[in-house]
């Protein structure tokens, strides 16, 4: 069984986008509208251009398919979630 770098590079942007969401929807929550905005803004475009080719299937042109694409990917995916349950206090 081999790992799709395609569907790992893809998933670990659309996941940072996801977290984006997230923390504007935080901020929203504390009070900080502006900065919410701006976070929910940023998280929408992040999911629109890295999710949409997860789900059609495409590779941006071979760029996904790329190792170094899916360990940047990864990498702030990972980077994401944690700066989420900082956030978040866990």
């Amino acid at each position: 069984m081999s790992v799709d770098v395609r569907v790992l590079s893809l998933c670990g942007f659309a996941l940072s986008g996801a977290c984006q969401v997230a923390l504007g929807a935080l901020e929203f929550a504390n009070g900080a509208v502006a900065e919410a905005g701006l976070s929910v803004i940023v998280g929408l475009g992040v999911l629109w251009v890295f999710g949409r080719p997860l789900v059609r299937g495409d590779d941006l042109n071979g760029v996904a398919a790329r190792p170094a694409f899916a360990a940047v990917g990864v990498g702030l995916g990972v980077v994401s979630v944690a700066v989420l349950l900082y956030t978040l206090g866990a």
